[in-house]
């Protein structure tokens, strides 16, 4: 069976639900709605996580990268709204936005017995309202990136 098969059979069936927030929200709410989707449902890949442990914390934090990256195609969401996908959303419909891919990731981190932080970005320098959001992992004295939005793992934009 390959990986795709493994995630279809092991990743929760999406509920049809959506959290569709609008464009009144301050940037400050869509922070703080990224970290409660994840506390409320990353449990949707616990059973599929497994899959894709490695013998190190950086081969396992690049085969999660690997994995989202192929499977799941980055899409900015529309102008004047923010959707934050659960990861069974986001495995059914396979295209989300920087909030639901970190959310995503942090959930296959956590079932892997790994911590991934959040970190929230502004990539002007003149506003440090944070526009992007992707995951961080310490290791030993290195932290290693996890942007789906960038093209290669463990590389991260300059930000303010």
């Amino acid at each position: 069976m390959n990986i795709k098969s493994i995630a279809n059979a092991t990743i929760a069936k999406a509920n049809n639900k959506s959290s569709l927030k609008n464009h009144d929200l301050t940037t400050g709410d869509i922070m703080q709605e990224v970290m409660d989707c994840y506390k409320e449902s990353n449990w949707q890949v616990q059973q599929f996580a497994r899959y894709l442990q490695g013998k190190t914390k950086k081969q396992t934090c690049s085969n999660v990268w690997e994995f989202v990256k192929q499977n799941i195609a980055y899409k900015i969401d529309p102008a004047g709204v923010q959707w934050v996908k659960e990861p069974a959303r986001v495995w059914a419909d396979k295209v989300c936005d920087c909030k639901s891919y970190s959310v995503f990731i942090a959930s296959l981190l956590k079932h892997l017995g790994i911590e991934g932080k959040f970190r929230f970005v502004s990539f002007d320098k003149h506003d440090e309202v944070p526009t992007h959001v992707y995951i961080v992992v310490p290791n030993g004295n290195e932290e290693l990136i996890m942007d789906c939005v960038l093209n290669k793992f463990n590389v991260e934009a300059p930000y303010q």
